[in-house]
């Protein structure tokens, strides 16, 4: 047996004692995900992965604690960590302290949103201070993505924000004005952009792009005409276009 695989019991505490219950504070402790009360041994705790056995209670009413199952899951399984992204940590809300669990997906997107916001290139979402500054102080488990990370990322909040617009868009029972513009990039790249705007419900004179595209030579009206007719196609609003303004 390793040196911490188990806490050896007399008889007299294995036939003499009982469990004690485990006080409310203790039981929410997310480690209790990882273990189990054991079931003949009192105040023993088991792994719900290798089956090891520690113990948790050393028979006085104020020693209780869960730094076993921590050392041990970081040790032995943080693989299981990991996959879950779920670590204990503190948060600071209105001067009170709250769990708080770590979701390395959800802190990947709101990063990712937050450079687009900005106007920051994704490249420097691989800058090494920019992921030791992050695991330094303030999460441990992070370990950075690279831009093809941060890219499906984009392209996968874009198919979302495009559905709820699409819903958004059946809703409405008014037509819509589009408004298309293009010019060529610093790379000699040319770019057609497409707005849609439209009066709501409430009266109130709503704008989205909703689309910005690579566009090709020729710059033909029959080119526009035929970015215009997918766009629409794609959004469902076809036979609903009150208006198309150009920029020339």
């Amino acid at each position: 047996l390793e040196d911490d695989s188990i806490d050896f019991v007399n008889d007299s505490e294995i036939l003499g004692s009982n469990s004690l219950e485990l006080p409310s504070s203790i039981r929410k402790s997310p480690w209790w995900d990882h273990f189990h009360k054991h079931e003949s041994l009192p105040n023993k705790i088991q792994c719900n992965y290798c089956k090891k056995v520690y113990s948790f209670h050393n028979g006085n009413s104020k020693n209780w604690g869960t730094s076993n199952m921590k050392r041990h899951m970081e040790k032995k399984h943080n693989n299981k960590l990991s996959t879950s992204s779920k670590q204990t940590q503190l948060s600071f809300t209105n001067v009170s302290i709250a769990n708080f669990s770590f979701d390395l997906e959800k802190f990947q997107t709101g990063l990712v949103l937050w450079f687009i916001s900005k106007e920051f290139p994704l490249s420097a979402l691989e800058d090494a201070g920019l992921t030791d500054l992050i695991r330094t102080k303030a999460q441990p488990a992070y370990k950075g993505f690279s831009r093809k990370k941060a890219r499906n990322i984009v392209l996968n909040e874009f198919d979302i924000s495009k559905k709820k617009l699409i819903s958004v868009f059946e809703s409405l029972t008014l037509n819509f004005c589009l408004t298309c513009d293009s010019w060529t990039g610093i790379n000699n790249e040319h770019y057609i952009v497409v707005t849609c705007s439209w009066i709501d419900d409430d009266w109130i004179l709503q704008k989205k792009i909703i689309a910005f595209r690579h566009w090709p030579l020729p710059h033909s009206g029959s080119s526009i005409y035929q970015v215009l007719v997918n766009v629409c196609r794609e959004y469902g609003i076809s036979s609903r276009i009150f208006s198309v303004s150009l920029d020339n």
